[in-house]
Formats: C-alpha cells, sequence, structure tokens
C-alpha cells in the first residue's frame, strides 16, 4: 500500500478511498503502511484522522488494526494519535478519544516534553474530553516539563486563534504568546508543523469545511500578502492576491466573531499607516479623520471595514486596529533587508530621506498585541508606531551608526521607482508623521522608545 495514497485519503476525508486502498492490498502491506510514519506528514494515517478529527476514519483504522500509541517523533515531539486528538475541539473529538481508549489507547503516554493527553484537553479547554480520560484513569495532578499540572493549564490559558503565524512578526508574536501562558492555534494557508510546543495548527480548507472552533477566547489577525517584492510587476494577478489575504481572510474572521454562540472576547487586526496622507506638515493621531486618496489608503480603509464587526457584538467582543508602522528586528523586515548594505558602509537614506518613517520594533509590536489581549479596556484604533518621529534620513545615521559605519550613500528615487513601481514606491520615498496618541493613554510602556535604542538591539 502507498503511504502517500492512503495518507491524501485520509487528508480529503475521503473514507470511501481509505476503503479502496485496503481492498487492494494484503494484510502484512496493509499493516505496515497503517502503523509507518509517513516521510511528508511525519506522523502516521490514524493520527491524522484523530487531528483531523474524522470519526469514521478513525473507526475504520482501528478496525482494520491501527495502533493507537504508535509515536510521532521529531517535529511532532513523540505524539500520539490520543494527543492529536486531544488537541483540537472538533465536534467528535470525545467520541474519537473514546475510540482510541477502547482500541488500546495509553492515556499516560507521554510526549518529549512529559504531556499527557489531559495536558492537551484541559490547555484547549475540551471539557468533554477531559471528562472522558479522567474517567479512564487519567493522573490529573501530573506535570509537563515547564511543571504545569492539567488544572494549571486550564486555569491559566487564554485561547487564542492567530492567522499569520508564519511572518516575520508572527512568528515573533507565538514565542511571546507562549511564555504568556496563552494557548496559540495557527491558523495557516498549508498544513505546518507546530514550531512551537503547546500550540497547534489548522488550515484554511479546515475552517472552509468545518468553521473555526467554537471556544476561541482571542482572534489575532495578521494575514496580508507581502506588497513590497521587489521587481515583480503590481498588476492585476498581484493585486487580488494582496487584497484577498486581508479583506477575505477579515471578513471570514468578522464573520466568525458575529455568527458563533461563544463570541470572542476580542478581535484583534493588524492594519497599517498607510491609511494617513503622506504630508510633511500633518501630524497623525488615531483620531485623525481618513479619506482613501490612493490605492494604498483604499486598500488599508477596505481592509479595516472587512474586518469590523456589528455594534451589537462589539459590546461582547472587543475589537482592535493596529496601524503599525514600519517593523524593525534583527531578523526580519527593514533591517533584514538593508543590513549588509549599511554593513559595508553603503547605506543611506532613500530618496530626498526628508520623508517621515513611522516604525515600532518588533519586540513592543508583539507587546502591545499581547497588552490588547489581556486589557479589556483597550479598543478601537491604536497607532502601532513608536514615540519617536524621525525621518528616512535620520533612521539611516542612527543605523549606520549602530553598526559603527557611515551613511552617506542615498538609494535614489528612481531606483525605488523601478524596483517596485510608482504605485508602490511612495511607501517608502513619502512617509507620515504619526503619533500613538491614544496607544500611549492606554498604559502601554514601550520597550525600546528611541531608534538610537532600538537599532543597538538590532546591531547586538
Amino acid at each position: 500500500m502507498s503511504s502517500d495514497l492512503l495518507m491524501n485519503a485520509v487528508e480529503n476525508k475521503d473514507l470511501l478511498s481509505v476503503k479502496k486502498i485496503f481492498e487492494t492490498e494484503s494484510r502484512e502491506d496493509r499493516l505496515f503502511s497503517l502503523d509507518s510514519i509517513n516521510k511528508a506528514k511525519r506522523m502516521t494515517p490514524l493520527c491524522l484522522a484523530a487531528k483531523l478529527g474524522i470519526l469514521e476514519v478513525v473507526d475504520f483504522l482501528l478496525q482494520n488494526g491501527a495502533q493507537p500509541n504508535v509515536a510521532c517523533t521529531c517535529v511532532h515531539r513523540n505524539k500520539a494519535a490520543l494527543h492529536f486528538a486531544c488537541e483540537n475541539c472538533h465536534a467528535d473529538s470525545a467520541q474519537i478519544v473514546h475510540l482510541l481508549i477502547n482500541a488500546g489507547a495509553n492515556v499516560e503516554q507521554e510526549t518529549f516534553d512529559f504531556e499527557k493527553a489531559l495536558h492537551f484537553a484541559s490547555e484547549f479547554n475540551n471539557l468533554p474530553v477531559v471528562e472522558c480520560l479522567v474517567v479512564n484513569g487519567a493522573d490529573v495532578n501530573c506535570v509537563n516539563l515547564d511543571g504545569k499540572s492539567p488544572l494549571s493549564l486550564a486555569c491559566t490559558r487564554r485561547k487564542n486563534v492567530h492567522t499569520g503565524s508564519s511572518g516575520f512578526v508572527g512568528r515573533h508574536l507565538v514565542q511571546y504568546l507562549y511564555r504568556s501562558e496563552c494557548a496559540v492555534i495557527h491558523l495557516n494557508r498549508r498544513s505546518k508543523p507546530s514550531r512551537t510546543r503547546n500550540a497547534t495548527e489548522i488550515t484554511w480548507r479546515e475552517v472552509n469545511e468545518h468553521g473555526l472552533p467554537n471556544d476561541l477566547d482571542v482572534i489575532v489577525n495578521l494575514c496580508g500578502y507581502n506588497i513590497l517584492q521587489p521587481f515583480k510587476r503590481f498588476g492585476a494577478n498581484y493585486k487580488e492576491a494582496v487584497e484577498k489575504s486581508r479583506i477575505d481572510t477579515s471578513r471570514i474572521l468578522a464573520d466568525y466573531c458575529e455568527s458563533n454562540p461563544y463570541t470572542p472576547k476580542a478581535f484583534i487586526n493588524m492594519s497599517g499607516v498607510a491609511i494617513y496622507k503622506p504630508d510633511p506638515a500633518v501630524e497623525y493621531t488615531e483620531d485623525t479623520p481618513v479619506e482613501p486618496y490612493d490605492y494604498m489608503s483604499k486598500l488599508v480603509k477596505d481592509w479595516e471595514f472587512a474586518a469590523k464587526i456589528h455594534p451589537d457584538v462589539e459590546k461582547r467582543c472587543r475589537q482592535v486596529f493596529l496601524r503599525s508602522g514600519v517593523v524593525i528586528g534583527r531578523d526580519g523586515g527593514l533591517i533584514q533587508n538593508q543590513y549588509w548594505q549599511f554593513f559595508f558602509g553603503l547605506g543611506g537614506p532613500i530618496g530626498q530621506g526628508t520623508q517621515w518613517l513611522p516604525w515600532i520594533h518588533v519586540k513592543d509590536l508583539t507587546g502591545l498585541i499581547h497588552f490588547a489581549i489581556f486589557n479589556d479596556h483597550v479598543r478601537g484604533i491604536l497607532n502601532a508606531v513608536a514615540p519617536e518621529t524621525i525621518t528616512n534620513e535620520q533612521f539611516a545615521k542612527a543605523f549606520g551608526s549602530a553598526l559603527g559605519r557611515p551613511a552617506i550613500f542615498p538609494t535614489p528615487s528612481a531606483m525605488m521607482k523601478l524596483a517596485f513601481g510608482s504605485e508602490r514606491a511612495v511607501v517608502i520615498l513619502e512617509g507620515q508623521k504619526v503619533i500613538p496618541k491614544r496607544t500611549l493613554e492606554t498604559g502601554f510602556k514601550f520597550q525600546y522608545p528611541t531608534i538610537k535604542e532600538a537599532l543597538q538591539q538590532c546591531c547586538q
């Protein structure tokens, strides 16, 4: 039996195809494929079916000899089918757990992190599964590698679904939220192993078929196709990808908040300062009225509108829009793109250099998101920019100084227009003076309020 064929049939939730594959192979081949780790998915067919919550396929595989205690090593941290079934709140999770236990699944089996099935079920507030595990002998006093018991996980973690987790900001946010005792669900375009312990992932395909889990506390939406890909024509197809990744995604998540019986406590959306019209004489705060003036500003306006939830729902679900400036950090964004240019002493201002450059350190942006999650008074529009306002030329001088290099070689405006086209180059060649007035009023404290402090951290 082809392991890939069987895994594809399971992933497609195609029980008929699974049965046909079984009918064409000998018993020995079936048993080998059932309990072997697929190279692509790094798990067994039973683990995949349990993870996806496919009751009929789990039942069929168990009836045909699948072993429930086979552990998936490496990226899945020695999880078995029972662990996968417990970390997702599918409609049939409790029945799947019951089937696995009846087939001999060990409720005390541990992952590399000493996590047991009860840890996962408690962490993700899966009450029917918790009850099933306890009735079948799960140790309620067990602790994981961090010394956490199931009770402490159930009491302290806030369950978040996090879109855009593979990007620069998303990677930092996942680590930040885990350290803050949050249970994180990655929502990705494609299935990927969780990069963080005690995190799980779902795909948009699963969301389209089954919807989002029905017990989310917070939704953080960072989705957005990269606008500034150099030398890529900004044509209709590119614009469609940019718009769909922002507008369609936001609308789906807003619909979830409005229609789900369990309303999330907060819905946090990333946005951008491109909504403000570049004007060297104007200082923008969150209270400044905005009207679209070009493609970028209209995109941000439509993005925020798509994510807007009904006022009646907003009484139960705090809505936060973070209008972010340029995000800087040592492992991504502007710093990564320009590091070697400045390192070799070839850096300098872009264009005239007099344009404003609203910016924020990635640790402050993730800190602000965390602050918005856990502080119920935070709502509405917040400018996610540092308190210090600088020009592009001031940024270049500070970057060069942090590296001990000169910053005297400007990048001509024509080069930016050649690389990005005039419609996108405006994002780089023009800027806005944006003040985080309301952000500061919430009580949030910036770790890197000045560009000197931020760049010193980036260049350590």
